[in-house]
């Protein structure tokens, strides 16, 4: 009867365990999936900024971004600037350079900009890409 009855303390202790571990798996579990959807919106609220010369990559930066952010702003606030004519003439010390027909040319998603830095309105999950290469304008 000691037997049973130790062995009926058992699996009671060891099922109480076991829900116990499930709880804090449930939890650990919830807690990802919270995180993950925390991740998922800070990417939903932000751009990503390339940086190249002569289509090499040398820089990105993934920026959170308030809504109806300007180009211009972002990128003053994130990188080292430089402006010229109200175009930005530098970034992060990698200057144009007019005799070598080398300037700053940026595209959102793909397609070349019709507009200046600081008319530009972004969106989130824009992405940016500043290029530093030879333009010859005609």
């Amino acid at each position: 009867m000691k037997k049973i009855v130790g062995l009926v303390v058992l699996l009671v202790a060891l099922t109480g365990c076991g829900s116990k571990q499930a709880d804090t798996t449930k939890d650990s579990n919830q807690q990802a999936s919270s995180s993950a959807v925390a991740s998922s919106e800070k990417t939903e609220k932000a751009v990503k900024v390339v940086l190249q010369e002569d289509g090499k990559e040398f820089s990105t930066k993934e920026i959170e971004i308030k809504e109806d952010a300007i180009l211009g702003d972002v990128m003053a606030d994130n990188f080292k600037i430089g402006e010229e004519n109200n175009m930005i003439s530098s970034i992060d010390d990698k200057k144009q350079d007019a005799k070598a027909q080398k300037y700053w040319i940026y595209q959102v998603n793909g397609k070349e900009a019709e507009v200046g830095a600081n008319e530009y309105k972004l969106k989130a999950g824009d992405e940016v890409i500043w290029n530093l290469s030879k333009f010859e304008m005609k």
